[in-house]
């Protein structure tokens, strides 16, 4: 059985310099991104610091960011995020406020085998795509 979401690897923004943009090909369908910073003192779940640059390839791609279940998403009855990026285009998409796309946990395994994320943010792709994740920092 695949997973019902794989995860978009997350690069750390570098403060006062350049980060380069390497982003993974990814198919049509369903991913989320880890939203914690793991700081080394304490975890920190926050979605306002995720930028995604999202490259189509030779069709539009529409990307999905999911409503939160978190208890502080607020905001999740607003629905999805929904950010077309036309052939051959690239695109900027968040950075996301957590009152409403942060989810408190997802199993991105499958129930014989769950694999449980906390506080990820879900993307879901419908066409072919390039997507880099970027954490930016919070201080410099």
């Amino acid at each position: 059985m695949r997973p019902v979401a794989t995860e978009i690897t997350v690069q750390n923004m570098l403060p006062n310099g350049g980060t380069p943009v390497d982003g993974d090909s990814l198919a049509a369908g369903d991913y989320y991104v880890d939203t914690n910073a793991r700081t080394g003192v304490v975890d920190v779940k926050l979605p306002e610091l995720l930028l995604l640059h999202v490259t189509a390839g030779g069709a539009a791609v529409t990307v999905t960011v999911g409503p939160g279940n978190y208890p502080p998403a607020l905001a999740s009855g607003q629905g999805p995020i929904e950010v077309v990026v036309p052939a051959g285009e690239s695109a900027i998409v968040g950075p996301f406020e957590s009152g409403r796309v942060q989810s408190e946990h997802v199993n991105v395994g499958t129930p014989a085998e769950p694999e449980i994320v906390h506080s990820p943010v879900m993307v879901g792709l419908d066409a072919t795509a390039t997507v880099a994740a970027f954490r930016f920092p919070r201080q410099t």
